[in-house]
């Protein structure tokens, strides 16, 4: 019985740390200066791009939009209006480090509106490794209000959740988060994103866990028949 209660304990114990041990990408957005020094690329494509600080993806503004979802109230990725004048076509890309793509990874994070204007969110994924080539992005795997209707994104931090999908390409790519917004007259407002996480397919999880607890459990018989 013991054993019995040994090897429940070993399951949920094994299945925790390899979880814990196989994350794929965690970003909390504490310090954007520190995350394009560790791979993390901005990119402003909208049509005739500003040339402010806040023209592109940036550290989060609680002061004029809104605290962040957790961590210091500044630490989140923000974007909105001001990648471009008004009016015109507002594309402005966050891309990812490249990462160890696989069918199956669990991409999580928490994303919000300031809510004044519809806004619209994509996420695109290239498998060409490094490449930040906006042609390469053509896997569309979150889309966020396309419609861009009046309350289509959320205005209090909400976590969204999708998988890697069979994908043609390398074994090593990036995300994109894509602020894209059309008619930037009646539309765009300001958006953040918060606590993404990218973990393996649970089933490969559940393998790493079962694998150890046969381990021990083997070598639990051996010991019992010294």
């Amino acid at each position: 019985m013991k054993f019995k209660h040994l090897l429940a304990g070993l399951t949920a114990l094994s299945l925790v740390a390899s979880a814990q041990a196989t994350n794929i990408l965690t970003e909390n957005f504490d310090s954007f200066t520190a995350m394009t020094g560790s791979g993390w690329v901005v990119k402003n494509n909208s049509a005739n791009p500003n040339s402010n600080p806040d023209s592109t993806w940036s550290q989060g503004s609680p002061g004029s939009a809104f605290d962040a979802q957790a961590g210091a109230s500044d630490s989140y990725a923000g974007v909105g209006f001001a990648s471009s004048n008004f009016g015109n076509v507002l594309d402005n890309w966050l891309f990812t480090p490249s990462f160890a793509l696989a069918a199956g990874e669990v991409v999580t994070f928490y994303t919000r509106s300031n809510g004044d204007l519809p806004d619209h969110l994509e996420v695109r994924m290239s498998g060409n490794g490094t490449s930040t080539n906006i042609s390469d992005f053509t896997s569309l795997l979150f889309d966020l209000n396309p419609a861009l209707d009046a309350d289509g994104y959320p205005t209090g931090w909400t976590q969204y959740q999708f998988t890697i999908p069979a994908f043609s390409g390398g074994d090593t790519g990036r995300l994109a988060f894509r602020y894209f917004v059309t008619d930037a007259q009646n539309n765009g407002d300001y958006i953040g994103i918060d606590t993404l996480s990218v973990v393996p397919e649970p089933a490969t999880v559940m393998s790493l866990g079962i694998g150890m607890l046969a381990l021990l459990a083997m070598r639990r018989r051996r010991n019992d028949s010294i």
